[in-house]
């Protein structure tokens, strides 16, 4: 049977020195148009925009969903300038801003209340999400 020599001094330090490390921690470097020089940007900026969303349906609220489609997708597309569809397949509801889309924001307003119907809310009720007060369902 092997013995294994281990002295937990080393072992402790190398784990507290995996710990502190972080990979984002590290720049990413991008070579520039002369090859002498690099210049310097982070992999990753905190200001991108997203511009689609995919919300799994859950399957005890599909039916629902369905029949519900035209009082939600008029809200969504019409008021709020975002692309709607439901992709049979994968299960899922994707959003997307359009060219015409007025504000980022719509994006994730619209996202919220389908989020909100599918968790079980009226529709009516998660209309308010949008944010617009000349929307009502009847």
């Amino acid at each position: 049977m092997p013995t294994f020599d281990i002295k937990p001094n080393k072992v402790y330090k190398h784990l507290q020195a995996l710990k502190t490390f972080k990979q984002s921690d590290k720049p990413f470097l991008h070579p520039s148009s002369s090859s002498s020089s690099l210049s310097f940007s982070p992999s990753t900026t905190s200001s991108q925009i997203k511009d689609s969303e995919r919300l799994p349906i859950p399957p005890n609220r599909y039916t629902h969903l369905k029949k519900a489609w035209l009082g939600i997708y008029g809200p969504v597309y019409e008021h709020m300038k975002v692309d709607i569809r439901m992709n049979l397949e994968s299960y899922k509801v994707e959003l997307k801003t359009r060219a015409d889309t007025p504000d980022v924001s719509n994006l994730s307003k619209s996202a919220d209340f389908v989020q909100a119907f599918m968790l079980g809310s009226d529709i009516s009720d998660a209309i308010r999400l949008l944010g617009k007060e000349e929307l009502v369902v009847d």
